[in-house]
C-alpha cells in the first residue's frame, strides 16, 4: 500500500539480492559475510530496478568490521560501458578508501570541467571507452543527491551494462513503527517512506538518462 506506485512490486527480507555477486565482480567492495534486511524489486514508469538494505562486512582475526552499510540499488542501462567507472563526491577519506582498496588498479579521469573536478572524483580501468559527458552528468546526479540525500556519502558505480547506486546509511529504511495497524499517521510514519523511495527511484531514472546517451 504504501509503495503502491511501483509496479510489479516484489519484496523479501533477509535474502540474498539477485545482483550481489555481479556487483562482487566489479571489485568495488569485499566483504566476508553480509546480513540484509528490506529486499524490494519492480518497474518504475518503465523502469526496472531492484533495491536492498545491506551490511556488507569482513572478517579477521580482531572480528568483523562493516566495509559498507546503506542502501544498493541496481539498474540495467540502456547502453553499455565497457569497464568499471566511479563518481562520487572528493574528500580525503576516498582517496585513502580508493588507494587502499584498488591500488593502482584505477586512474582519476578528469572530466575537464573545473567546478566539477574539484568537488567530485571519477575512477576508472578504461578511459578511453568512457562515453562524452558522463562524468559531468554522474557529477551533476550526485549534486542533486547532496540536496536530499542527508544519511551519508553516494556512490556511482558503472559497469557494463549494470548501474549501482550505493546510499550509505543505517538499515531499516522503510520500517513502519510498531504500533496498532489504523493508527498510522501519513505525515509522520508513511509520507517520509515515500519521500526516501522517491529519491532513489528519481536518481535511477537520472542515471538511466545518462546512461542513454
Amino acid at each position: 500500500m504504501v509503495f503502491g506506485f511501483i509496479s510489479n512490486f516484489r519484496y523479501e527480507n533477509g535474502i540474498e539480492p539477485q545482483f550481489l555477486e555481479k556487483f562482487r565482480k566489479t571489485g568495488m567492495l569485499e566483504w566476508s559475510n553480509f546480513k540484509t534486511e528490506d529486499c524490494i524489486a519492480g518497474d518504475h514508469e518503465g523502469m526496472a530496478f531492484e533495491l536492498c538494505e545491506i551490511d556488507l562486512r569482513t572478517e579477521d582475526s580482531d572480528g568483523e568490521t562493516s566495509t559498507f552499510r546503506g542502501l544498493i540499488l541496481h539498474i540495467k542501462l540502456t547502453s553499455r560501458f565497457a569497464g568499471l567507472l566511479v563518481a562520487q563526491q572528493k574528500t580525503d577519506a576516498i582517496d585513502r578508501f580508493f588507494r587502499r582498496l584498488f591500488g593502482t588498479k584505477l586512474s582519476t579521469v578528469p572530466c575537464g570541467v573545473v567546478k566539477v573536478d574539484a568537488a567530485y572524483e571519477f575512477r576508472t580501468d578504461n578511459a578511453a571507452a568512457i562515453p562524452a559527458g558522463l562524468c559531468v552528468e554522474s557529477a551533476k546526479v550526485l549534486e542533486w543527491l547532496e540536496q536530499r540525500w542527508h544519511d551519508g556519502k553516494v556512490q556511482i558505480v558503472f559497469h557494463d551494462e549494470d548501474c549501482y547506486v550505493l546510499f550509505a546509511s543505517g538499515i531499516e529504511n522503510f520500517r513502519l513503527p510498531y504500533t496498532e495497524f489504523g493508527s498510522f499517521v501519513f505525515e509522520r510514519d508513511v509520507l517520509p517512506l515515500i519521500n526516501k523511495m522517491s529519491v532513489v527511484l528519481r536518481t535511477a531514472h537520472l542515471i538511466q538518462g545518462i546512461g542513454a546517451e
